[in-house]
């Protein structure tokens, strides 16, 4: 039955049925008299995974009662399916309510269902301190709408707004079906919406497909009956990277290059295509991060991919390394603790980048017998959170300062941090390959 609904449904381009559209049934075989007649949608079951249509209706009246039927025995017509296919006009890249742009990632900000508006973790921070009765009567800040009793009313909105071809209610609806989270887990329907979200050209839909095609999972939960194809994945990857998705384009990478030579994925050029597109198109600090540890000849573990340059390495680690910082150690989002969620403009991670990016262009400053300004990008990578002093004295491209009274300063200042947690997935250096 799994292979069955692969062939059928997984991979074909998805048309979305949603509660109130016309459908034309097809292939029934217990009513194979209903087939290629024109029915309207008037519900779901999650539980049975069925649709119920009212065939024959007009002006209203039904000549039957609602009949369920599989969603594969379901399509639109032509010029509802032509309607479907125009996306509504609903930009969302900055927070409704204090207009903070968002980045493409946007996992961790909050999808208002009644109107499609975005908030950032911030903002709903603020908006929770109010108390639990309070909450509840409070309308949606932008359309004025009562806020959802229960799941199904959110699904309830989350189908209308679908209906108009929102894609960010695709994507929610369809970690709902994928999770279980209406009642039951439902593959065919996730699927469903989520191509829908991908025909709209949603990066999160995307980049969350890419990973259930890689591993099998959705948000970090493995869905039952999904096949694993990791070229599949790396062209969604793909799509989302190109929208400016880090986190999409980081996990490209690691299936490019991490396998090394031997593993399936293993594609250099492609892997260096994408990040030099991120870095230049996007002016993503990750992806100069990552060229500059390449350049550098950190990355990947299996060795070097391209001749080895400290001069292009420096100027990848540069634009990262200069990156402002003020707006990451103050950033309202990350002091939003309450709420459980990491902050969406991914603060510590690129915290992480600036420090270790600082950290490579000290050892490269030192091998060039630049001691001064070695240990300038020592201490801003101390300052940024490097606190790993073992590393620092084994390292041989710090050979040349590693004498000097600022240096074993640095050193004292490194071993009185507090590691602040796990070294973020987004940065690679000598210091973590030392660790390893």
């Amino acid at each position: 039955q799994t292979s069955a609904l692969w062939k059928s449904r997984y991979d074909r381009p998805a048309t979305m049925i949603v509660v109130g559209c016309r459908v034309i049934a097809q292939g029934l075989v217990g009513r194979a008299d209903l087939n290629d007649q024109e029915g309207l949608v008037i519900s779901y079951s999650p539980e049975k995974g069925r649709f119920g249509v009212r065939f024959g209706e007009a002006d209203g009246e039904a000549d039957e009662a609602s009949v369920n039927v599989k969603p594969i025995n379901l399509r639109l017509p032509e010029d509802e399916s032509d309607y479907n296919s125009r996306p509504e006009s609903n930009p969302r890249d900055e927070c409704g309510i204090c207009l903070t742009e968002l980045p493409a990632m946007g996992q961790q900000c909050f999808y208002q269902a009644c109107c499609g508006k975005m908030v950032c973790i911030a903002c709903k921070h603020s908006m929770s301190t109010l108390g639990a009765e309070q909450r509840k009567s409070v309308p949606c800040a932008f359309c004025r709408a009562p806020p959802e009793a229960d799941l199904y009313e959110r699904m309830q909105r989350l189908e209308s707004r679908a209906a108009k071809n929102d894609s960010r209610a695709h994507f929610e609806l369809a970690g709902y079906y994928f999770l279980g989270r209406a009642s039951r887990v439902d593959v065919d329907m996730g699927v469903t919406h989520v191509n829908a979200a991908l025909d709209l050209g949603c990066a999160q839909a995307q980049f969350h497909y890419g990973m259930f095609y890689q591993n099998g999972c959705w948000a970090g939960t493995h869905v039952p009956g999904v096949r694993i194809d990791l070229a599949r994945a790396a062209d969604l990857y793909t799509l989302a990277a190109e929208q400016g998705h880090d986190h999409a384009g980081m996990n490209l990478q690691l299936m490019l290059l991490g396998g090394g030579p031997g593993s399936a994925a293993w594609d250099p050029g492609r892997a260096m295509g994408m990040l030099h597109r991120l870095a230049e198109e996007h002016h993503s600090t990750y992806a100069h991060h990552r060229l500059g540890c390449i350049y550098h000849g950190l990355w990947p573990p299996s060795g070097p991919v391209v001749e080895k340059s400290a001069k292009q390495a420096i100027s990848h680690y540069r634009v990262t390394a200069e990156m402002p910082i003020e707006s990451l150690l103050n950033c309202p989002a990350c002091k939003a603790k309450p709420l459980g969620m990491l902050c969406p403009f991914d603060c510590t991670s690129k915290l992480g980048q600036v420090s270790e990016s600082s950290y490579n262009l000290a050892c490269l400053a030192a091998v060039a017998g630049a001691q001064d300004e070695a240990l300038e990008w020592l201490a801003k990578a101390v300052a940024t959170g490097f606190n790993k002093p073992d590393v620092a004295m084994r390292d041989d491209e710090l050979a040349s300062v590693a004498f000097l009274p600022a240096f074993d300063a640095l050193l004292k200042k490194m071993r009185g941090k507090k590691r602040t947690g796990p070294k973020s997935r987004a940065t690679t250096s000598r210091a973590s390959g030392a660790d390893q």
